[in-house]
């Protein structure tokens, strides 16, 4: 059946299917078109905001406050059915920055307050219409940073307050017009890690503490010019986890405290020179769990790691053998871990752990038609207690979805007044105390994107020194109930 976008409002429908507990629902038909699916969510303003594509509009920022008529177009920013393609969305002082072009203006800086006239372009970093192409969006220090080009210093480390004027460049780490590309950026130690190609090596391990001088190479681990290209930076245990290849190895797991010679490999998953290749990592039950391949025996399968050599892991062969489920983006719900995998039997589908294998399991509405449904999905994010996320369940496009169970048994989200909880000091330096009557389960800090930053369980004292400035929020799961709180961690 199809269904036409009114230019107004949406025409949509919902459908419902509930089964142990649990209900998908198909929250709008933005396009039926099965080759463009809602990406990049973010949540601000009590809304959920993502890129979305129709065929008046092309690819455009759009928002919802889970409803059909609640969800639209914020401003179609390459006029016509040309798409602005925004990307990389990010809080920072009360807005959403992100990544976007129109007619006259490559891919550059944007800005939005959630309205049409609210969303600007913040500066023309390279002039005219040839791309800066931001990307790596991060708060840091209480400044935005990101690489762009401006034509003449190629991709660099830049920064902004929010104005024109002061948004910079902060090095040319490799100097002239050759391009150093930082990539990867995260927070640790109140500094900013990342990835960078220098002058006089490959695409290394660099920190920034903000200025010139204060960006550096932390280790060359693919000794002279070759790159070891590390990636996927994840703190956890106080550590900062990626992935690198020494040229003896291949890329495998690898740990960092910072310094040089604590810059170490924790596993040759794929022993000898071939790489395991492991990405995607996510912190859930007090480990990280991520995708990597360890060569004839499996695919590119679901691993769990404790930070040591004999605690790293295969968790479940999903696609039995050697082919690959190739499991992919991993997102905490309701103490569960949502992913997409292929298990053989009908393409890429919505699978969940509870972190046994036996819990590890597919789930669909009940009636699905579609194969294939969710190859298109690339994230999931939760919002408002339900899970949204772009699938072609109906054989009619794909479109945005959202899943929504109940928590755990004995565990609610509860309310101020229902559950007591006193956090201090509020704001912190190094770190933060919980006091209750209840008993703590665990706790999660995350930061204002919703990315989890620290996991712990059974514990009042929290450490957190190694976040950056800036504001967080605090779920804290105890024998009563869950309930969030937002703290401000503070410089010293």
């Amino acid at each position: 059946m199809k269904k036409q976008l009114l230019i107004t409002s949406l025409f949509a429908i919902f459908f419902a299917f509930t089964a142990q507990a649990q209900t998908f629902e198909l929250v709008a038909d933005i396009s039926p078109i099965i080759d463009r699916g809602p990406e990049n969510y973010i949540e601000y303003n009590n809304h959920l905001y993502f890129w979305g594509y129709n065929t008046t509009y092309g690819i455009e920022i759009w928002m919802t406050d889970g409803t059909t008529n609640g969800t639209k177009m914020i401003k179609d920013i390459y006029t016509g059915t040309s798409s602005s393609w925004p990307s990389n969305f990010t809080l920072y002082n009360n807005k959403l920055y992100f990544k976007a072009e129109n007619k006259a203006n490559g891919p550059e800086l944007w800005v939005t307050d959630g309205t049409t006239n609210g969303t600007q372009m913040i500066k023309d970093i390279y002039p005219g219409a040839s791309n800066s192409y931001p990307s790596h969006l991060t708060v840091y220090n209480n400044k935005l940073y990101f690489t762009a080009n401006n034509g003449i210093n190629g991709y660099e480390l830049w920064m902004t307050d929010g104005t024109t004027n002061g948004t910079q460049i902060i090095k040319d780490i490799y100097p002239g017009a050759l391009t150093s590309s930082p990539s990867n950026l995260a927070i640790y130690k109140n500094k900013l890690y990342f990835s960078a190609i220098g002058a006089t090596s490959g695409r290394e391990l660099w920190v920034t503490d903000g200025t010139s001088n204060g960006t550096q190479m932390v280790k060359n681990i693919n000794s002279g010019t070759s790159s070891s290209f590390p990636i996927s930076f994840t703190l956890y245990n106080n550590k900062l986890y990626f992935t690198a290849n020494n040229g003896t190895n291949g890329a495998e797991l690898w740990v960092t405290d910072g310094t040089t010679n604590g810059t170490q490999i924790i596993k040759d998953i794929y022993s000898g020179a071939s790489s395991s290749s492991p990405y995607n990592f996510t912190l859930y039950n007090n480990r990280i769990y991520f995708t990597a391949y360890n060569g004839g025996t499996n695919g590119s399968e679901l691993w769990v790691t404790d930070g040591t050599t004999n605690g790293t892991q295969i968790f479940k062969d999903i696609y039995s053998g050697a082919a690959s489920s190739a499991p992919n983006a991993f997102t905490q719900y309701h103490n569960k871990l949502y992913f997409t995998a292929n298990d053989g039997t009908n393409g890429v589908e919505l699978w969940m752990t509870d972190g046994t294998e036996n819990g590890t399991k597919t789930i669909q509405p009940s009636i699905s038609p579609g194969s294939n449904p969710l190859y298109l999905t690339y994230k999931f994010f939760e919002f408002n207690g339900s899970l949204y996320f772009g699938a072609n369940y109906t054989n009619e496009g794909y479109q945005l979805w959202k899943l929504t169970t109940s928590p755990p048994i004995g565990i609610n989200e509860m309310s101020k007044e229902t559950l007591s909880i006193t956090l201090y000091p509020n704001p912190a330096t190094e770190e933060l105390h919980i006091k209750t009557s209840s008993n703590i389960l665990g706790s999660t800090i995350l930061d204002v994107t919703g990315k989890i930053m620290h996991q712990q369980s059974n514990k009042a004292d929290i450490s957190i020194t190694d976040l950056s400035p800036g504001m967080y929020f605090l779920r804290i799961t105890t024998d009563k109930g869950i309930l969030t709180k937002s703290f401000v961690k503070q410089g010293k």
